[in-house]
């Protein structure tokens, strides 16, 4: 009898216990707000090694893991940085021996491909991706259209909505970069 009393009572017990996060999760921001909010914003792509990799060097920091990811300047929109200028983004995560360190929504450079990226300054000086992957909008050639910016991929990231009305998204068929680039620029200043 009293073994059947605390079957729901471990079951009830085992619902309350928290789930472990699944993703990060943050605010939805626009791309007038992410320029808005950033420090520096350009279009660059990262370095390759001598494989096509993404070049990046992981090393340990404060007890956690991150990556330095070397990434050229093509388009300097607002920032200290001119056209063909190089820079490096701390990025969190990456392999150090055997210990390896994923972070949800943490950017994630492909090779060959170039970004729009809204950069934030860490206190010390060096240099991330603002609002994590949500902070990095792909370009891609459309053979009509020219380069096209493309909404971020936010991979691993759940987005609240603000108050308000909804945010304005990049078309999901892209935009072309010029006059993104402009719009951009006018939020920034």
């Amino acid at each position: 009898m009293r073994a059947r009393h605390l079957l729901p009572m471990v079951l009830l017990t085992a619902s309350l216990r928290p789930a472990p996060a699944g993703a990060t999760v943050m605010l939805h921001r626009s791309a007038d707000e992410l320029a808005a909010m950033a420090d520096a914003v350009v279009v660059g792509s990262a370095l390759r090694d001598a494989r096509g990799a993404v070049s990046g060097v992981a090393r340990w920091a404060s007890g956690r893991i991150v990556t330095d990811v070397p990434v050229t300047v093509h388009v300097p929109i607002a920032g200290p940085w001119a056209a063909g200028a190089s820079l490096t983004l701390r990025l969190p995560g990456g392999v150090v021996g055997d210990v390896g360190q994923t972070v949800a929504g943490a950017p994630v450079f492909r090779p060959g491909e170039s970004y729009v990226l809204f950069l934030q300054r860490l206190p010390d000086g060096a240099w991330t991706v603002l609002d994590m992957s949500a902070g990095m909008f792909p370009l891609r050639a459309d053979p009509v259209r020219g380069l096209l910016v493309h909404p971020s991929r936010a991979e691993g990231i759940t987005f609240v909505n603000p108050p308000g009305p909804p945010v304005v998204e990049v078309a999901p068929e892209g935009e072309p970069l010029a006059p993104f680039v402009t719009r951009l620029r006018r939020a920034v200043h």
